[in-house]
């Protein structure tokens, strides 16, 4: 993954992180993750409450 780091590129690892509710929905983001070759984990949580937990 490269990530814009005062205003050069650098390979940065990253961890994607998405409040999703439907499990449809959230089904949908591993495909569109793989076909844009990232890589990187995807961690869910299921509501505005519970992304707070992993916020802070």
């Amino acid at each position: 993954m490269v990530a814009a780091i005062g205003g050069t590129l650098k390979n940065t690892p990253l961890n994607n992180f998405i409040v999703e509710d439907d499990d449809g929905d959230a089904k949908a983001i591993f495909p569109a993750f793989n076909k844009a070759r990232i890589a990187s984990p995807i961690f869910r949580v299921y509501d505005g409450q519970e992304s707070m937990v992993y916020s802070f």
